[in-house]
Parts: C-alpha cells; structure tokens; sequence
C-alpha cells in the first residue's frame, strides 16, 4: 500500500528554489533562441547598424561570415539574435578606412578559430597593421577580382579590385563582392567604391535585387550608369550621425527618382534580408 506523502512538510530552501528559477530561465531562452526567432536556420544577409561605417553579416547553414566591423568597438551580442549565439568563422576587411576596420579588430580579439581575407591594398593606417601583424595566422590571401568564396548557401564573387589596382586613395581598391544565393537573389555591396572605380568593373554586372549604396550615399560614388546596368528593386545605406553630409540629397533623390526602395541604417536599424522558403 502506497504511503500518502504530507506536502506540507516538504520545505523548499531558497536554493533550490534559485536553481528551479534558472532552469525555467535557461528553458525560456533556448526556446527563444533556437524556435521563437524569426531568423533561426534562415539564410542571412544583415546591414548592422554601426552608425557612419559598415559591418555586414552573412549567415547561411553552419557558415558566418563578418564583412567589416564598423567605426568602433564591435560587440558580438549584436549578431547573437541572428546566428543562435555562435561566433563568424570567416572575417573580410573591404579596405582600411577606420569606420570598416576598426571594429572588425575588436571583433577578431574576441574570435579563436577564424579565416581571415584581406584587400589586395592593405596598409597606411594603424588599424590595418594591427590587424595584419596580430591575426597575420588567420589571414588567407588577399582577394582580388574573379575569386570565389561560399557561405552555405550564398557564392561571393570578387568583382574589383583587379590585381593591378594600385591607388593612394583606399576607397579606389576596396572590395566590391557580388553575393548570389542558391536560389537566384542577388546583392551587391560596393564598400565605399568611388565613381572612378566603378567606371572599371560596371559593365561586368547584370541585374541585382540590393545594393548596398557606395559609401554611406556619398555623392562622389553616385554613378548612375552602374545603377542602370544592375537595376536593383531596394537599396540599403549603411550609415549614422556624421559631418560629411552623408548620404548626400542628390543621391537619395537619384534613387527615390529611379523607384528603388532605400531602407537607413540610421532610421531603420538593422537591415534584414532573409532568403529562401
């Protein structure tokens, strides 16, 4: 015969009652994470807001991979949301202006295990050389026009700089990456590539469904036959508080006059492209 059991001399001390607590609360975020997040086991590209600058994260499968790091220090709880908590493997720096590469340092302090890829022309500033000489074990090669890379299910193709690009002005060689998923969208991001630049690799493109706007919508990288030649439908400035008058009124006018969609950084925060069903 089964003895009854008197609940009322069952005492619960205020460390199990602790213990009962965090498990609730370690429940609650898994489930948060892992299933109630609309970005759990999607395929990701994401503009973080960073303020003046880019950080550009692509996530697909098992892959991340960082494009930049933006003006400052860069904390990696600002991508947890969209990577259920890992860190990237892969790092690029497009060039080596302070408000990409900067945070792209502090992003790699934190990092173990990582491949790192650089631009073709990359030196003259105290970020680039701490980060070339500190994480010199990570780097893979330097990227240049027709190179490759896969992120799950994303293809990364180099577009510019050609391995002849020599330039004292860095804007004029940084990375200009053609990403294209699996199942056929497209984006272009273009750094803070100048007019002049874009002139040389234009009329390699076809149509794209985003472009990231060249240098936070500077007007000396409005170059509208790029624009005609890549069509795209939406276009997203990476950009925040600055004195350089970015993005200029001409260039938001030329694309708001052309029917593209233009999503801010500043006054949207994170932009979100999620691929696939």
């Amino acid at each position: 015969m089964l003895n009854k059991i008197d609940f009322s001399q069952i005492k619960i001390t205020s460390y199990h009652y602790y213990i009962f607590i965090m498990v609730l609360l370690c429940l609650y975020y898994v489930l948060r994470v892992y299933y109630f997040s609309p970005y759990y086991n999607k395929d990701l590209i994401v503009f973080l807001s960073v303020g003046t600058g880019d950080s550009i994260l692509i996530k697909s499968k098992n892959d991340i991979l960082l494009l930049d790091g933006g003006p400052s220090s860069f904390s990696t709880n600002s991508i947890y949301k969209y990577t259920e908590n890992r860190k990237p493997s892969t790092y690029i720096s497009s060039h080596t202006h302070s408000d990409h590469i900067s945070g792209l340092v502090h992003a790699l302090e934190s990092s173990t295990f990582y491949d790192l890829f650089i631009p073709m022309v990359f030196n003259g500033t105290f970020e680039s050389q701490k980060l070339k000489y500190t994480y010199n074990k990570g780097i893979k090669s330097s990227l240049v026009a027709n190179d490759v890379l896969h992120v799950g299910n994303f293809n990364i193709k180099v577009i510019w700089p050609n391995s002849n690009c020599v330039s004292e002005d860095y804007n004029y060689c940084s990375l200009v990456l053609l990403v294209r998923h699996i199942l056929g969208q497209s984006v272009l991001l273009t750094s803070d590539s100048p007019n002049k630049a874009q002139k040389l690799y234009y009329h390699q493109l076809n149509d794209v469904d985003y472009i990231k706007v060249p240098h936070q919508g500077s007007v000396y990288s409005l170059f509208p036959d790029l624009l005609k030649t890549v069509s795209p439908s939406n276009a997203i400035i990476s950009v925040g508080e600055n004195t350089y008058g970015h993005p200029h009124q001409k260039v938001v006018d030329y694309y708001n006059n052309q029917g593209i969609n233009v999503y801010r950084t500043d006054e949207v925060g994170d932009v979100v492209l999620m691929f696939g069903k």
